[in-house]
């Protein structure tokens, strides 16, 4: 088929360009690609780093996604003297994360990504290359056509998921903390988590459990479904999950629901009828209008839609940040690929997964380069000199001394944030403290040698 377009990128400042000649693909046959893109090496990646940053599309304050996670992050690094990825890569990230599903995570950790190549000035080279792929989607889209497309779409769906599974899981922890979580809660998700896995292979539809509305209160109203990438990938309610887990006697139309069969309540009563399970129609119904019936209490009214069944389809908010809504829906489009829906095989699905861990892991990595030590290198564009080991060892330790003091000082600035939690402060008050520790046994060791070699004059 022939592209005969040129069109905006949005935020990137680039254009793609036809006419481009594709090869259209049988998208229910997709194997389970992997990205090819053209890769850079290492030595050449921290001189791509910049460009990159030149592409990191839209600003920070102006994301939708970002804005409000964004504001609190910078806030934070700046009252702690901590770079913002630092703060955002940690467990602090879960704090502004565990109330989103994988897709919506997935995508604030791009916008986190793209900013942070805004202000980092010293890359590590690795780093850049395993990143390169998500700053050049558009570009590798446009030299290989429908293919790259559906290799994109097949990575973003795993990354979606694994996202997912993080972030359910610091929602649980959380939870867990503050004496909430049961061992009949425990149960119940573990029902729903156990049968997603079982009717993901027999859907071809990579799946996540959906907590929904975050409330362990309110987790019998996680009755939706929302779809996303091509619908290869569908975060499914915790309830609506656990309901199929137990009346596994409906397993071919739960297949079908996952798949987007079904847009609403009515619909999916309608299959379960028709398909000889009217009492199990009924009872899913039952089940659904008494979760219902607990949300929202004294002037509060239930809206029509909350905890009831619906199915929802969108592009995936990787894709929305990586490449934009425009230019994702003109490529669709050009390339044929707007009403297909995805389905993996079997065989292929354990293999999607693992590449989507991995993903997440290079959407997650900090680019900032470290020292020989594992910390990070002060991110200023004039470094100052390593602690050299050919100094002299007064010199040596005076320098050491300085960063042990810029780190107390930044700890005793952590003790005066009241945007983290207690939980937060102290796990990063205690990689300082590690840090300091360090630098101590290092002075002890310079000390030692001095001693050493006054004994030997």
């Amino acid at each position: 088929m022939k592209i005969d377009s040129i069109a905006n990128v949005p935020g990137t400042g680039m254009k793609y360009q036809s006419p481009v000649t594709v090869k259209q693909e049988d998208p229910m046959a997709t194997p389970a690609y992997t990205v090819e893109i053209a890769s850079t090496r290492k030595e050449e990646a921290a001189k791509i780093a910049p460009t990159l940053a030149d592409k990191r599309g839209q600003l920070l304050s102006d994301s939708t996604l970002m804005d409000r996670e964004a504001t609190r992050a910078m806030k934070a690094s700046s009252q702690t003297q901590t770079p913002l990825w630092e703060i955002t890569a940690t467990d602090i990230s879960m704090d502004l994360l565990s109330n989103r599903n994988g897709d919506t995570s997935a995508g604030v950790y791009m916008g986190i990504l793209r900013s942070s190549y805004g202000w980092t000035k010293n890359f590590d080279a690795d780093v850049v290359a395993r990143q390169e792929k998500f700053f050049q989607a558009a570009d590798n889209i446009q030299q290989g056509g429908a293919k790259t497309f559906l290799q994109y779409n097949q990575l973003y769906a795993g990354i979606t998921q694994a996202a997912a599974e993080r972030s359910n899981e610091g929602t649980i922890e959380g939870w867990k903390k503050d004496g909430q979580w049961s061992a009949s809660l425990e149960k119940f998700y573990q029902e729903a988590k156990d049968y997603a896995s079982t009717l993901q292979g027999k859907s071809g539809v990579l799946l996540a459990v959906d907590l929904v509305y975050k409330s362990p209160q309110h987790l019998n109203a996680a009755n939706g479904i929302e779809a996303s990438n091509l619908g290869s990938m569908a975060h499914v309610g915790v309830n609506l999950l656990n309901f199929m887990a137990n009346h596994q006697e409906g397993e071919a139309i739960w297949i079908k629901a996952v798949q987007g069969e079904y847009k609403d309540a009515d619909e999916l009563y309608a299959a379960l009828t028709e398909d000889g399970h009217e009492d199990l129609a009924a009872a899913l119904q039952a089940n659904i209008e008494e979760a219902r019936s607990h949300i929202g209490s004294g002037s509060m009214k239930l809206d029509k839609s909350v905890g009831q069944f619906s199915y929802k389809a969108n592009m995936g908010e990787l894709w929305r940040e990586t490449v934009g809504e425009e230019a994702y829906q003109d490529f669709a489009q050009k390339l044929g690929l707007s009403e297909t829906k995805v389905r993996f095989s079997a065989k292929d699905l354990a293999a999607i997964a693992q590449r989507g861990k991995e993903g997440l892991a290079d959407l997650r990595a900090n680019p900032q380069k470290r020292d020989e030590n594992g910390f990070l290198v002060d991110n200023k564009e004039d470094q100052d000199e390593p602690v050299a080991k050919n100094k002299q060892g007064e010199e040596q330790i005076a320098a050491l001394r300085e960063k042990i003091q810029r780190l107390r000082q930044q700890i005793s600035a952590l003790h005066k944030n009241f945007n983290l939690s207690p939980e937060a402060i102290e796990k990063q008050a205690a990689t300082y403290q590690k840090m300091i520790n360090t630098y101590q046994q290092q002075i002890a060791d310079i000390q030692l040698q001095q001693l050493e070699q006054q004994r030997n004059r």
